[in-house]
């Protein structure tokens, strides 16, 4: 994610993450408004590593909007997709990871963030 000060002095007034990996040591110092979206089954950038980012380790955590959607994979505003794919994870041992398009919540995501956008451009 890593919305920090570095992006702010750049003029960036915020940012929209799809599925990001949430990263507990180099995503602390969120510092201009961030839009998360994420699935809940989402297994290759799990949500659980966002929830314990946000509830724990963010310095400013107001400035984060987090949107969790149910029944929702990586990659679901990525129409017509729908596979596994198999790499080498953590120890060398074999993982499957699913991306699977979900209209309904890339209808959504789409939505929050046009509107996230419109009221940050709003703002002088």
């Amino acid at each position: 994610m890593q919305a920090d000060v570095f992006w702010s002095a750049y003029g960036i007034r915020g940012a929209v993450a799809y599925y990001p990996y949430c990263d507990s040591v180099a995503d602390r110092n969120i510092a201009i408004p961030l839009l998360v979206l994420m699935g809940e089954k989402d297994d290759w950038t799990p949500a659980e590593r966002c929830k314990a980012l946000l509830a724990n380790g963010v310095k400013q955590p107001a400035l984060v909007e987090p949107v969790y959607y149910p029944d929702t994979y990586h990659s679901f505003d990525r129409e017509g997709v729908r596979v596994c794919v198999q790499g080498i994870g953590i120890g060398g041992k074999i993982e499957s990871r699913r991306i699977e398009y979900n209209a309904t919540s890339a209808r959504d995501a789409e939505h929050r963030t046009r509107g996230f956008f419109e009221r940050l451009l709003r703002t002088p």
